[in-house]
């Protein structure tokens, strides 16, 4: 395959990725802000119904109930697919956010993360989703495997691009060992690669790793 091929093909693969970003944006939208609405006010009729069934119908408000949770569930599990699909905090206010929030979400008692982000704009879908997928990885590879009870992440954008660090305290590995080429790492690489980006470790045993990756201007 000559260059030039190699070049086309690339653009092309951006832009069906570009098509498929928007489309699940949209469609976690629309599970978040449709249909979840219509379930959660489904569950509201659900209770008020339920409180209406007099004390002595008590077979009638257990199967109330087991259908109130039911529903309950069902919002849960939207919930959960919609933020799989799209987390709509990345879709309203950007990769930032998104990862305070997802770094909120996990146990400080477990792992402290410390997250330096300046508040940068100009960064496009593409970029915002994939970072967001790639340190989202990195940082449940660290709180599974590396022992650690320290992250130190940050991410600065400049004239040059955007970078991102992400550093732990825990046992580290050899960079020639069978984690290092695992599918997890190599999905990662993939995906900074389709960025245009790079990303290297630094590790081994006993002091930690540093993973430091760098996205050129888009």
């Amino acid at each position: 395959m000559s260059y030039e091929q190699l070049e086309h093909q690339l653009a092309a693969s951006k832009i069906i990725f570009e098509v498929e970003t928007m489309e699940r944006s949209m469609i976690a939208m629309q599970l978040h802000e449709s249909l979840a609405q219509t379930l959660s006010a489904l569950k509201m009729n659900l209770s008020a119904l339920e409180s209406d069934i007099p004390k002595e119908a008590f077979d009638n408000k257990i199967v109330m109930g087991n259908l109130i949770e039911l529903v309950d569930d069902s919002c849960k599990e939207l919930r959960k697919l919609s933020h799989l699909l799209m987390p709509q905090t990345l879709v309203k206010t950007g990769l930032v956010a998104a990862l305070n929030e997802y770094f909120h979400q996990i146990d400080q008692k477990k792992i402290a993360i410390s997250f330096y982000a300046e508040d940068f704009k100009g960064i496009t879908r593409i970029v915002e989703t994939f970072l967001y997928k790639v340190l989202k990885e990195l940082v449940e590879n660290a709180i599974r495997h590396s022992g650690a009870n320290r992250l130190d992440i940050s991410i600065i954008k400049d004239r040059d691009g955007l970078s991102a660090t992400i550093e732990d305290n825990g046992i580290g590995f050899e960079t020639d060992s069978s984690y290092y080429n695992g599918w997890g790492l190599k999905n990662i690489q993939s995906r900074i690669a389709f960025l245009n980006g790079t990303i290297e470790w630094d590790s081994s045993k006993a002091k930690g790793t540093l993973v430091a990756i760098h996205v050129p201007k888009i």
